[in-house]
């Protein structure tokens, strides 16, 4: 009689960690489609970039300046120089900001990763040690 209702209460546990279990896959394939549309995001951002990047140095190319100088004592080097380093520093700016923006998310994308895969293994490791 207790072996009984030992061994129904062990088939309701194995029931119930099974859930989990199927809950925990269904999570992680969740979890990994999330994963993939984050780098489908990513490779059309980047393809997105790389476009935006030829259709500026395109305008770059095709665009005329016209510079008209009135002081006969302008320094038309120190001038050139000053603005290019203005550029040097924004685009250097503008790439560590991408850059950090790429980090930040696949570091939330592999934390998320982490803790799911986490999760599955505890759940596999409560399994095992119910069906000892």
């Amino acid at each position: 009689d207790d072996e009984i209702k030992a061994r129904k209460e062990l088939e309701k546990d194995l029931e119930k960690l099974n859930n989990v279990n199927d809950d925990i896959r269904s999570n992680k394939a969740q979890v990994q489609a999330e994963i993939d549309l984050v780098k489908q995001d990513i490779v059309s951002l980047k393809e997105d970039h790389q476009d935006r990047v030829k259709d500026l140095l395109d305008q770059i190319r095709d665009s005329e300046v016209k510079v008209e100088i009135k002081s006969s004592n302008s320094n038309l080097a120190e001038v050139i120089k000053t603005i290019r380093d203005q550029y040097e520093m924004t685009a250097q700016r503008n790439l560590k900001d991408m850059n950090d923006w790429y980090k930040n998310k696949f570091e939330d994308i592999k934390v998320e990763v982490a803790q799911n895969n986490q999760a599955c293994e505890s759940g596999k490791s409560e399994l095992k040690e119910l069906l000892k």
